[in-house]
């Protein structure tokens, strides 16, 4: 019995981990822009609740890295995106804008530089677990917001 009850141990075990690994996936994208191939590192996650975030990096020469957070639920899309230089803050509005334009009204999106202090300022509001009906944001739209950040950036 000693041996089932460790099995029975390492199974519960196994499925918190692949639980975990279901509900984050990363990713990373190769990117053409004007100064090459660049590659975007995106993390699409399901949180607690009726939300889901990407979270979208690139380091360029010209901007630094470029950080993207968004947050997607039933409301619609909010997100910040920042840049680690001063002189990606006009790209960053720019690539904010492109956003706007495809999500219209649901979209609330800013541009700021700095970018320690946001992400680890939007991190730390993470949504309470109320609601067990985790898979409400379907993936697909998670991949359409990465899909269009990443138009939006080879726009701008």
């Amino acid at each position: 019995t000693s041996i089932d009850l460790k099995t029975l141990s390492l199974c519960n075990k196994q499925i918190s981990v692949a639980k975990k690994c279901s509900m984050s996936e990363n990713y990373y994208v190769p990117c053409m822009t004007e100064e090459g191939i660049l590659t975007m590192s995106l993390t699409l996650k399901h949180d607690a609740g009726n939300v889901g975030t990407v979270t979208a990096k690139i380091n360029t020469e010209l901007t630094g890295e470029v950080t993207a957070h968004f947050k997607m639920d039933e409301k619609g899309l909010s997100g910040i995106i920042s840049s680690e230089k001063k002189e990606g803050l006009d790209f960053c509005i720019r690539i904010a804008g492109n956003m706007k334009e495809q999500y219209g009204s649901k979209a609330s999106i800013s541009a700021v530089t700095g970018i320690q202090n946001v992400i680890k300022d939007s991190e730390k509001g993470k949504i309470s677990k109320k609601s067990a009906d985790i898979n409400s944001i379907d993936t697909k739209e998670l991949y359409n917001v990465a899909k269009t950040f990443l138009i939006a950036f080879k726009k701008a």
